[in-house]
């Protein structure tokens, strides 16, 4: 039986943050202007996101909850409430955000001839408000978000295009994202020199080099 050559490509799957859009460090910095009138909380949210760099929001709040009701913290709010001014905060600048150079215009391209989704560890309504609000939801059949894993994701994916995992890319730029494509049992392109199983380059470049052999 033939096959695909070894970079052939059905079906392009992205990570958001950091990978099309540049808004790594605002999702940082939300934690800390959430908890800004909190005594001890900046060094205590450094620790946690140190210690703890896979949690996701809800996770990293509940532990900071946890940490500063124990040290004796008054007046708390629901940690609840903490992640929905996380995600108010986040949604609004990652909207506004820089795309990362060459994003829109491979995703304009490939979308032409190929289906692309998302997977993100964004919690997937939070995602879906701001790649609507972006104008990016016509590039994607799909926006795949928390708090299902990425593999999951990968996975409904592989489900909606009838497709076997090799025909699948996904694009990342962290060594989660590896992770999850080799778990998942798909191709992997890295666009950062954290996560590059291809060598690392600008986004279109490597994309397009692929997108080229399918």
């Amino acid at each position: 039986m033939s096959r695909r050559p070894p970079l052939g490509a059905r079906c392009f799957v992205f990570d958001f943050d950091g990978t099309l859009v540049d808004s790594v460090a605002i999702k940082r910095s939300g934690y800390f202007e959430v908890l800004r009138d909190r005594p001890g909380a900046a060094e205590l949210l450094e620790e946690l996101l140190r210690e703890h760099p896979r949690d996701d929001r809800s996770q990293i709040f509940a532990r900071a909850h946890r940490r500063l009701s124990a040290a004796g913290a008054a007046s708390l709010p629901p940690v609840e409430d903490w992640v929905r001014a996380y995600a108010s905060r986040c949604e609004a600048e990652v909207i506004r955000c820089p795309a990362r150079p060459g994003a829109e215009s491979v995703l304009a391209e490939l979308s032409r001839s190929l289906p692309l989704y998302l997977a993100s560890a964004t919690p997937e309504a939070s995602l879906a408000r701001v790649v609507e609000g972006r104008g990016w939801t016509r590039w994607f059949r799909g926006v795949f978000g928390g708090p299902r894993p990425k593999e999951e994701n990968l996975e409904r994916v592989r489900v909606a295009e009838g497709l076997d995992p090799d025909a699948i890319v996904f694009v990342g730029d962290e060594v989660r994202d590896r992770e999850a494509a080799e778990a998942f049992g798909c191709r992997f392109l890295g666009i950062g020199s954290d996560a590059a199983e291809l060598p690392a380059g600008p986004l279109g470049r490597l994309v397009g080099s692929i997108a080229a052999q399918r």
